[in-house]
């Protein structure tokens, strides 16, 4: 693994410009203080891709069943390297045990295809932290069995995000025009916070956009299905059980050498 090589860039990290705002833990539904805080962008950065932007597909979400075509694809993985230790973290805890196994099982289905694993999480106010900081930090917290179950391969891309949307002043939107993504399967926590923002965010750039219903959890499972049944009365937004979920073949380019 190679800091600078896109297709295997460690350290994506939340951005080319200045943060403006801290974030509060995903899941937790308040605001954090101290807006004008802000942070610089000195970590490792991708360089620029050498292929043309792809331009996102504007057909709307298809039901992720094994016949219909699919469209080249990624899993993203949101906000799995977290220490819970805020109000409604230990039943949010609870709740992302029971998607640890299918999430671990999708992740594997998206790389035995070829097809990019993202995982993108918050920094949860640690604002010098690279994303393997994240990870360490939660692997020997609270939430060390969901981090220690779903570390991160050397194949799969990460990125901090600075907000609850995975889009919001990250790197995001350019690494899916240089992987030429057409469909997004968005996963992880919490389903009523960062999940359904990013979600949101995708679909209003004309992503087709997915939410495996057995991927994601918020602090209780009636929370997580408000969100699910809003997104498919609203947006149209498919939400299949993980293990009817087709996942496209078509290797992603590379990047870099």
């Amino acid at each position: 693994m190679v800091a600078g090589q896109l297709s295997r860039c460690v350290d994506i990290e939340a951005g080319l410009e200045v943060r403006l705002a801290l974030t509060p833990p995903c899941g937790t539904g308040t605001k954090t203080e101290g807006h004008g805080a802000q942070w610089a962008a000195r970590q490792t950065l991708c360089e620029h891709p050498k292929t043309p932007c792809t331009k996102p597909s504007t057909r709307r979400s298809h039901d992720g069943g094994m016949n219909t075509p699919v469209p080249p694809s990624a899993l993203l993985v949101l906000d799995v390297f977290c220490t819970f230790d805020f109000p409604g973290g230990a039943a949010l805890y609870e709740q992302t045990l029971g998607i640890v196994d299918n999430l671990r099982h999708l992740c594997r289905r998206f790389r035995d295809a070829g097809r990019p694993v993202i995982f993108v999480n918050d920094n949860f106010g640690h604002w010098e932290d690279t994303f393997n900081d994240v990870v360490t930090r939660a692997g020997k917290s609270g939430g060390g069995l969901v981090a220690n179950a779903l570390h991160p391969e050397p194949s799969d891309y990460r990125l901090l995000k600075p907000r609850h949307s995975a889009f919001f002043e990250t790197s995001l939107p350019s690494l899916l025009a240089h992987l030429g993504i057409e469909q997004i399967v968005v996963t992880g926590i919490a389903a009523d916070s960062c999940v359904l923002s990013t979600v949101m965010d995708a679909h209003v750039r004309g992503f087709e956009t997915l939410v495996p219903r057995d991927t994601t959890a918020s602090q209780s499972p009636a929370r997580t299905a408000r969100v699910l049944d809003h997104l498919k009365e609203s947006c149209g937004i498919a939400t299949p059980a993980a293990d009817d979920l087709s996942v496209s073949r078509t290797p992603a380019p590379s990047g870099p050498s």
